[in-house]
């Protein structure tokens, strides 16, 4: 007897390898762009600390912030921001754990 080729275990072998490099190159694009994020985050607290700072020219001495109203408004979104790198950072290396080959 000789063996055929199951041409059904031949397509699920083509779908597996399509598959495979599709979801790769998706979670490939999403740490991208989760990097991308965490660029975009610098940028907004360098803007509310020039905005903050620029609030003495456009308004009245007395509503002005105060150096120490400014140091804890800087303190509550260094940790909310530290907080949002570190799961930005853990997702990324979770990602990165999927996407790299494992040795089997």
């Amino acid at each position: 007897m000789t063996d055929k080729p199951n041409n059904g275990s031949v397509k699920i072998n083509v779908w597996r390898a399509i598959s495979t490099t599709l979801i790769s190159i998706l979670f490939s694009f999403s740490a991208i762009m989760l990097t991308g994020l965490r660029n975009d985050i610098r940028t907004m607290n360098d803007k509310i600390f020039h905005h903050l700072t620029n609030a003495e020219m456009h308004t009245l001495r007395g509503s002005v912030v105060s150096k120490a109203q400014f140091d804890m408004h800087s303190r509550f979104e260094e940790k909310n921001t530290d907080k949002i790198l570190r799961a930005i950072e853990k997702t990324e290396r979770d990602l990165r754990q999927l996407i790299s080959p494992r040795k089997r």
